[in-house]
């Protein structure tokens, strides 16, 4: 009943045809069942039939004047939705040719950002390179000289680092004033870790075996140091790069395209901008906000596993493959 009455309210012009038509059906068999069952010879008869007859008819084209108007009102809501759809349509373009440019904006001011970064011999994505490495050494060093200052034994490659380090140490004049640990700290507490990237050879091996035995949490203390190293150092270029990256994937991320231009920023990252801000994602400087905007992007999609999976024993932790263990390390 609810669903008639909804249709009634809805097509008024229609609801009064069919019952224009109804009542007219309903008087004409009333008119036979009651005055006439056989046809009459009688003038009057048929004289009282004709006029009974034209209100009957005047009904009939009451119907069809409500139907016409029907038909047009019809006509005119189609009309009226196809320039609706017109306008939304236009609408959509719009927006979608405003955030396309946008974007390719701030996709040019991100390009210009990574052209920034430059040394004497390197510029960009070469530049990015260096460091890359240098800040993954840095990290390995890290580890290294605090399993020295820890005295944690049992992990091949220590003998060498310790001795190598002993021998500096001990062959330098500058040291007489500091005890063997004070000199391990001076790389670790003021933030030097490049000053000991001549050791970073004997460290190595050292440090893969520590890295091994740590849970993810411990990596990530780690690391955080790390980037906090790096970015006191040369926040200054960094600092600008990271901005215009999370600003890019904040703007993009309420565009109604924005998988697609997400696949095209990701696919201007080269493999050692993907671990810098793998280094930035864990840093002092993130927020929740950017990890989880690096996640929506998939940021780390075509990270290189080598430049991170040898953080940890993946033998230990079979199942696990880059994409488990970055997610695992921003905790989100």
């Amino acid at each position: 009943m609810k669903k008639l009455l909804g249709w009634l309210t809805s097509n008024v012009l229609l609801s009064f045809m069919y019952f224009a038509v109804v009542l007219s059906i309903i008087m004409l068999i009333l008119y036979f069942a009651v005055f006439h069952k056989d046809l009459s010879n009688d003038d009057d008869s048929w004289a009282n039939f004709g006029s009974y007859f034209a209100s009957i008819t005047g009904l009939l084209a009451f119907a069809g004047v409500l139907y016409t108007a029907w038909q047009s009102e019809q006509r005119a809501n189609k009309a009226e939705k196809r320039t609706e759809q017109a306008e939304q349509n236009a609408k959509e373009e719009s927006i979608r040719r405003e955030e396309r440019d946008l974007f390719f904006k701030l996709l040019d001011l991100y390009k210009r950002q990574v052209d920034s970064f430059s040394s004497e011999k390197t510029s960009g994505v070469i530049e990015f390179k260096r460091y890359g490495m240098n800040t993954n050494k840095c990290l390995k060093l890290y580890v290294a000289l605090e399993g020295l200052r820890d005295n944690k034994n049992g992990f091949n490659g220590k003998d060498i680092f310790h001795t190598k380090i002993s021998d500096c140490y001990c062959n330098s004049p500058k040291n007489r004033n500091m005890d063997y640990n004070e000199y391990i700290n001076s790389f670790l507490d003021n933030g030097h870790i490049k000053d000991a990237f001549s050791y970073y050879d004997e460290a190595s091996i050292y440090a893969d075996n520590l890295m091994k035995s740590m849970t993810i949490e411990e990596i990530n203390q780690k690391m955080k140091i790390v980037a906090d190293i790096i970015y006191n150092d040369d926040g200054h270029l960094f600092g600008q790069y990271y901005r215009t990256i999370f600003y890019l994937l904040h703007l993009t991320s309420g565009f109604k395209q924005k998988t697609e231009y997400y696949k095209i920023f990701r696919s201007q990252l080269s493999r050692y901008e993907l671990l810098m801000l793998l280094y930035n994602a864990v840093s002092s400087q993130s927020t929740d906000e950017v990890k989880l905007l690096y996640k929506e992007c998939d940021l780390f999609n075509n990270i290189n596993a080598d430049d991170v999976l040898g953080y940890v024993n993946w033998d230990m932790k079979k199942g696990d493959d880059v994409s488990a263990f970055i997610e695992k390390l921003l905790g989100c």
